[in-house]
C-alpha cells in the first residue's frame, strides 16, 4: 500500500478516537478556521487549486503540503495540510464510491508554471475519476474499503499513489476537536498530577507527625509501665520479707522443748 502524504496515515480511524475523547470531555471550545473556498483568497496556490476543483464538481479534493509537513514532524500534532488546513473541497472525502483526490501543493506550483505538466495532471485526474471504481474494488479486496488517490512530485515527475484504510478519513473539524480535547486532557492530567504530588506531600507530613507523636506517647507509656513494674516488685518483695519473718518466728516457737516449760504452764495445753 502506498500513501501519498504524512497526514493521511494519521487522519484515518480518528473518528472513533474523537468519540472516545469527546466522551471524556463534556465541553471543548474548539477555535479554528477552515480555508475559505471563495473565488479569490489572495493566495495564488489556493486560487489555482479552487479553480482546478471547480472543473471536477463530482470529485472531493484536499490540498496537502508534503514539504511543510516534514518541517512539522516533531510537532505535538500533525500538520494538517497547505496552510495547516485540509483545504477540502467537496463532501464525503474517502467515503466508498466518492472519488477523492489529495493534491500536493508542489504539484499545483508546477502546474502554474508548466502548461505541459498541467495537462498531464488534468489527464491524471480525469483518468482517476474514470477508473475510481477499480481502485475501490481493489481497496475492498484488501479489506480496507476507504480509499483516496494522491498526486505528488517525485523529483520533477508526477507520482500517483493510492491509500487504503479501514475507516473513512476524519474531517478537519473532527481532527481539531480531537486535538483540543487531547490538549484539555493533557492539561487536566498535569493539574491532577500536581494535585496528587501536593496530597502526597501532605500525607507524608501527616504520617511523620503521627510517628513522632506515637514515639512521644510510647515513651510516656513506657515510663508508666516501668513505674508500675517497680511498684509491684517492691510490694512483692515486702510480702516475701514479711512471709519469711513469719516463718522464722514459727520455727522458733516449734523449736521450744516442752521439758523447759514449768509445770504450772503445762496445764495450758
Amino acid at each position: 500500500m502506498s500513501v501519498g502524504n504524512v497526514l493521511s496515515s494519521y487522519a484515518v480511524n480518528t473518528s472513533m478516537q474523537f468519540n472516545n475523547a469527546s466522551g471524556l470531555i463534556s465541553k471543548t471550545e474548539a477555535q479554528f478556521e477552515i480555508t475559505s473556498q471563495s473565488s479569490s483568497s489572495g493566495d495564488a496556490v489556493l486560487d489555482y487549486y479552487h479553480n482546478l476543483c471547480s472543473k471536477f464538481p463530482d470529485i472531493s479534493f484536499r490540498l496537502s503540503d508534503m514539504d511543510e509537513s516534514l518541517k512539522h514532524m516533531n510537532d505535538r500534532r500533525p500538520y494538517f495540510g497547505y496552510n495547516d488546513s485540509l483545504n477540502q473541497v467537496g463532501d464525503n472525502y474517502s467515503e466508498m464510491g466518492q472519488v477523492s483526490i489529495d493534491i500536493d501543493a508542489a504539484v499545483i506550483r508546477k502546474m502554474q508554471n508548466n502548461p505541459d505538466f498541467e495537462e498531464e495532471v488534468l489527464a491524471a485526474i480525469e483518468n482517476c475519476e474514470k477508473n475510481y471504481g477499480q481502485y475501490q474494488q481493489e481497496a475492498i479486496r484488501n479489506g480496507m474499503p476507504y480509499t483516496d488517490h494522491h498526486l505528488t512530485l517525485d523529483g520533477t515527475r508526477l507520482q500517483e499513489s493510492q491509500g487504503y484504510f479501514s475507516s473513512r478519513y476524519s474531517t478537519e473539524e473532527e481532527l481539531r476537536k480531537m486535538w483540543d480535547a487531547e490538549e484539555y486532557q493533557r492539561k487536566m492530567g498535569q493539574f491532577f498530577e500536581e494535585q496528587k504530588a501536593e496530597l502526597i506531600e501532605i500525607y507524608l507530613k501527616m504520617t511523620e507527625s503521627c510517628i513522632l507523636k506515637k514515639d512521644e506517647l510510647a515513651s510516656s507509656e513506657q515510663s508508666k509501665e516501668e513505674q508500675r513494674i517497680e511498684n509491684i516488685t517492691k510490694a512483692t518483695q515486702q510480702v516475701e520479707d514479711e512471709y519469711e519473718y513469719a516463718i522464722s518466728k514459727h520455727e522458733k516457737i516449734e523449736s521450744v522443748d516442752i521439758a523447759d516449760v514449768s509445770n504450772d504452764r503445762k496445764g495450758i495445753y
